[in-house]
């Protein structure tokens, strides 16, 4: 019989931050910062308890209007490239980007 005085699997403290700013009138910069501590989970194998280490992520982004109904943005993600485990056996990529089209109807 396994005892806990917490439970596994629950969401862990975190701190995020976030930054909006327009130097042009149709270019919007963005970044955001996000930190949490390791969520606690139970071993598989051995039932053991374990907890997941911390993460951080900072990401960076950019999104030009080219008229009233066209816009481009570009989103760079996890630029320390740290390697966490929000969810056991649930790596986050690497550094990445992300970018695209808005077409407003």
């Amino acid at each position: 019989m396994l005892f806990r005085s917490r439970p596994w699997h629950t969401l862990p403290p975190e701190i995020s931050g976030s930054v909006r700013w327009n130097p042009i009138k149709k270019l919007t910069l963005t970044s955001d910062i996000w930190t949490f501590s390791g969520g606690r989970y139970l071993s598989r194998i051995n039932k053991e308890d374990y907890k997941l280490g911390s993460g951080l992520d900072l990401s960076l982004g950019a999104e030009y209007s080219f008229g009233k109904k066209v816009s481009g943005w570009l989103n760079v993600n996890n630029l320390f490239n740290n390697k966490y485990q929000r969810w056991r056996d649930f790596p986050v990529y690497g550094i990445n980007f992300l970018g695209g089209v808005l077409i407003h109807f």
